[in-house]
């Protein structure tokens, strides 16, 4: 199947990869990886995916919005909206059922992609795993990374003023209007620096009856490493998962 780029982004690189165990009928997993990452960072979670019998597909997002690329979708300027239209862009080309697997704040993008899809009557995204991500308390999130981690306060300028001017203000209105009962896998670490657990409880927390939040904590990790420090047990928590749902 061939996937057109992204316009004006020809580093977005698309590609599947796909399983050699594949389990027939199953859906596609299509990654979002965390700010300023890339799908190669991500070859950890796509193997995994791939010897659980799930083909995947991934592509680069930029790091800012600049270049070429505008900002403005829908009404909504910033780039995690610019995020959620290259996520849309993508889903768009690719048949079948789908499963997002989204990564730190990105994941709002996820979300509000999935939201956008369901609003368009496009039931196709039928799963979304979250892991460290994404946070309810953004500016403090965008703090840790920028200052905290990285020592970078135009990284923080940015985060405040391009990152999107409703932060993620609108996300639980966005899953409470989510297909109902629609399946979550929230994968945190509770060392995490940048996103804090707490941070992600405050998303989803009192949402049960609109969406169905399976939280799993992993307590030696931080941002984004549990899947490192715990492989092993990170394959079996998605596999429980996948093996508890009806795709």
């Amino acid at each position: 199947m061939e996937v057109k780029p992204f316009p004006h982004f020809p580093k977005s690189d698309p590609k599947f990869y796909f399983s050699q165990n594949k389990i027939p009928g199953s859906p596609i997993f299509v990654f979002v990886h965390f700010y300023g990452g890339h799908q190669r960072i991500l070859k950890r979670h796509i193997t995994l995916v791939n010897e659980l019998g799930y083909d995947a597909f991934s592509y680069n997002m930029p790091d800012y919005a600049g270049l070429k690329l505008s900002i403005l979708y829908k009404g909504r300027i910033g780039l995690k909206h610019l995020y959620s239209r290259m996520l849309n862009f993508y889903l768009n080309q690719i048949d079948g059922q789908k499963i997002i697997f989204s990564f730190s704040n990105p994941s709002a993008a996820a979300i509000e992609t999935i939201y956008d899809r369901k609003k368009e009557n496009k039931l196709d995204v039928v799963g979304l795993v979250c892991d460290s991500g994404p946070s309810q308390a953004f500016v403090r999130s965008a703090w840790n990374l920028a200052i905290t981690v990285k020592g970078q306060f135009t990284l923080m300028a940015l985060f405040f003023f391009l990152w999107s001017f409703r932060l993620h203000r609108e996300i639980r209105y966005q899953l409470r209007r989510f297909p109902n009962g629609f399946p979550i896998l929230s994968i945190r670490g509770a060392k995490d620096e940048v996103i804090p657990v707490w941070h992600i409880e405050k998303t989803f927390r009192n949402l049960e009856s609109f969406v169905k939040v399976k939280p799993v904590v992993f307590s030696d990790a931080g941002h984004l490493n549990a899947c490192k420090l715990n492989t092993e047990e990170y394959k079996r928590v998605l596999k429980d998962w996948l093996e508890s749902q009806s795709f």
